[in-house]
């Protein structure tokens, strides 16, 4: 069979981080398999439980940004499941800065003042933001993710660290930091994605279809002035899709919002 006429990028090129508790040993086993398997350098960054939850993991992620000297690289959760038949992929656009080999349904609003004083920096289930760039990739302005993230450039590489320490500093979901930062950047995604999270390895009140959908199905492909609702245990939006005169990205617009009765133990600021 002819090989492709399209340029591509083999992942086997770049050498991974995988973020891993010690403890948990299934994990760090099936990692060490999969990657081993598909050819990838890997190292493994041990994470932290010093601090609370969201300190924890930024901790982790920066001792795993750091374990590079510079870009390109890749670094990874720890309960990823291969979606595609080999790790050879399209190459990125050239202008790229990150690109999320992982994708999540959940995005957030933009960071602007009032938002953030009327909603907070939170996730919502249906606001990932990403618009067709070509027949492979589609450029992110909002997604909630972090579980696998291939850092292509310097300025990526900075600016993403940089949202890591205010991850700490703030006591802030990582990924949500992540999401805030893509409109400044060039952040794209395969049309496919290339990994998911393996529902084997999930806790049982996360393995069921609701949760799969969230990182294995594609993502729908927003257009300006798309009309969608999203939602947490916050509030229920209708949102619209504008352009922003700035940084000519899209984002997302609040037409309507619904507060929703508060339920008492629970959280959205992260679809982790």
């Amino acid at each position: 069979m002819p090989h492709s006429i399209h340029p591509t990028l083999d992942l086997r090129s770049v050498p991974a981080a995988i973020v891993n508790l010690p403890s948990q040993k299934a994990r760090r086993d099936q990692m060490s398999a999969l990657f081993t398997r598909l050819g990838i350098d890997h190292q493994f960054i041990d994470g932290v439980s010093r601090h609370g939850k969201k300190r924890n993991v930024a901790e982790a992620m920066l001792k795993a940004h750091d374990a590079f000297s510079a870009a390109p690289f890749m670094v990874c959760e720890d309960d990823l499941l291969l979606m595609q038949a080999d790790v050879v992929i399209p190459a990125p656009p050239a202008d790229a800065d990150i690109v999320y080999l992982a994708k999540s349904d959940h995005g957030c609003l933009p960071n602007r003042p009032d938002y953030a004083e009327l909603y907070r920096h939170r996730a919502y289930a249906g606001l990932a933001l990403a618009e067709a760039h070509d027949d492979h990739y589609l450029r992110l302005t909002s997604m909630i993710s972090a579980i696998a993230v291939l850092v292509l450039s310097e300025r990526g590489r900075l600016r993403y660290r940089e949202e890591l320490r205010k991850a700490f500093n703030r006591d802030a979901p990582i990924d949500i930091r992540y999401a805030l930062a893509m409109p400044d950047l060039r952040v794209y995604t395969p049309r496919l994605p290339i990994f998911a999270e393996d529902m084997t390895l999930q806790p049982p009140p996360k393995r069921n279809e609701e949760r799969r959908l969230v990182t294995h199905a594609p993502l729908p492909v927003a257009f300006e002035g798309e009309r969608r609702t999203g939602e947490n245990i916050l509030f229920r939006l209708d949102v619209r899709a504008r352009r922003n005169p700035v940084s000519e990205a899209l984002e997302w617009e609040v037409v309507q919002a619904w507060p929703k009765p508060r339920q008492a133990g629970l959280t959205t600021d992260t679809d982790d």
